[in-house]
């Protein structure tokens, strides 16, 4: 009997962590496809003054890359990565609002009390002390 009752839980357990991997997967695949491929992107080295760093866009570095070329005796330089868009790259497919409806309604539960909300309030009454039920 006592063996019968471990291998449940450790079958339950196991059971637990495979539901948690193909969740994993899941998520891993759809924000694969949100996320344009890596070969759409290209990385270019400037350089940017620190006291400019806060101030200065990423637009407005990469219309001007002669002006971010390598320094020359400017001790505040720093080098700094931009990624770096072609225009041919292909926008993402689907994005996270196509698949989060902020309106639908849920459940939530705050001690024997039940209400449903909106999505988009989830976060405010979590704050108050409600939980989503799932």
């Amino acid at each position: 009997m006592h063996s019968i009752l471990i291998f449940l839980i450790i079958a339950l357990i196991v059971a637990l962590q495979i539901k948690v991997a193909l969740n994993a997967i899941a998520r891993i695949n759809f924000l694969k496809q949100i996320v344009p491929g890596n070969e759409n992107f290209e990385t270019v080295t400037v350089y940017v003054a620190e006291s400019q760093i806060k101030t200065i866009s990423t637009e407005y570095i990469l219309q001007n890359l002669e002006k971010f070329g390598p320094p020359e005796t400017m001790p505040d330089i720093i080098e700094v990565n931009v990624i770096k868009t072609p225009p041919s790259a292909p926008p993402a497919t689907r994005s996270i609002d196509d698949v989060i409806n902020y309106e639908s309604m849920i459940w939530v539960v705050k001690e024997n009390d039940k209400k449903e909300i909106p999505f988009k309030l989830l976060r405010r009454y979590e704050q108050l002390g409600w939980e989503q039920i799932h």
